[in-house]
């Protein structure tokens, strides 16, 4: 019987022994990173200083302002939680003195990004989509949300297609997030028949071959196989 998995010599059982370890090391990792995951969940569920059913928007001492879409208003919170859950917020809220700093504008992103990062500094839950994940990344990665960032990074990286390949590539390179890169291009090596022939890459050529350009030399500088 011919390995499953290699398609090398045949076997008396559907897979060989060297794949079945493989396979059997890949699991184990995925377990370990999952619990390791949960724990990390855990950990900020309850290590929160503020009582769950208290509103978010009730005794309020710092509001936070979307330079990007101030029009929708602004996100109030506690200095004590975001402090508890990360070092950016933590320094700034010891270095404040005048009342007038309680007010904090945020750049980059939208109001309904920045009101799911408050949230989930107070719940540790978030429902991602590609925007809300590049949202919320940019605001883990500026401060210092490890949780978040990293589970950010594995949703994009698991919801890559030949849609929203070149916007993550182009994410990943700007804000310099080397695994969401190198993985992106991986993708793009690994599916590049379909790839091309996605409407993504047609109009990109028209409209920005530099990009195009760009992925051509990061493969080749990554020692990946190269698109047709």
């Amino acid at each position: 019987m011919i390995c499953l998995s290699c398609g090398s010599d045949p076997y008396e059982s559907g897979i060989c022994k060297k794949c079945f370890e493989i396979l059997n090391v890949r699991k184990e990792a995925l377990r370990r990173n999952i619990e390791e995951l949960k724990s990390e969940i855990n950990f900020i569920k309850l290590s929160s200083p503020i009582d769950p059913t208290i509103q978010i928007d009730t005794f309020t001492d710092v509001v936070l302002i979307p330079c990007f879409d101030s029009s929708s208003g602004p996100v109030h919170a506690h200095k004590i939680v975001l402090g508890s859950h990360s070092p950016v917020f933590k320094a700034m809220f010891q270095n404040y003195v005048k009342e007038s700093k309680h007010v904090i504008k945020v750049a980059d992103v939208s109001y309904v990004a920045l009101r799911a990062f408050v949230n989930y500094l107070y719940t540790a839950e978030v429902c991602l989509e590609n925007q809300m994940a590049f949202g919320l990344f940019i605001l883990a990665e500026r401060y210092q949300v490890i949780h978040l960032k990293a589970y950010c990074e594995k949703f994009l990286i698991a919801e890559l297609n030949e849609v929203n390949a070149i916007s993550t590539y182009t994410f990943a390179k700007k804000h310099n997030a080397k695994r969401l890169l190198d993985s992106t291009l991986t993708w793009i090596v690994d599916n590049k028949e379909q790839f091309v022939r996605s409407e993504a890459y047609v109009k990109l050529k028209r409209t920005n071959p530099g990009i195009v350009a760009d992925i051509l030399e990061a493969c080749f500088s990554n020692d990946l196989l190269i698109l047709p």
